[in-house]
């Protein structure tokens, strides 16, 4: 069955962005599950990444210019 990952970074006055996925792992098979957190734990890392990259100057006043950093506060809901 094909699955999906929902991902949002929802902006916190208190401990400032925080990543928040959810998905519905495999439930027969734990070969599938562990291939399906495999990716999540990928897609944190690039997530990461991403937010730690310099912008380019003349993206600088792009509408896009904001990258969340919620490096330190995540959360996989399942």
């Amino acid at each position: 069955m094909q699955r999906i990952l929902i991902e949002v970074v929802v902006e916190s006055a208190d401990i400032g962005p925080l990543r928040v996925m959810t998905t519905h792992l495999e439930y027969y098979s734990q070969r599938q599950r562990e291939i399906q957190i495999d990716a999540i734990r990928r897609r944190h890392a690039e997530a990461c990444a991403m937010s730690a990259r310099a912008l380019l100057p003349e993206k600088q006043a792009a509408p896009s210019k904001y990258f969340p950093d919620p490096r330190r506060r995540s959360c996989a809901a399942t």
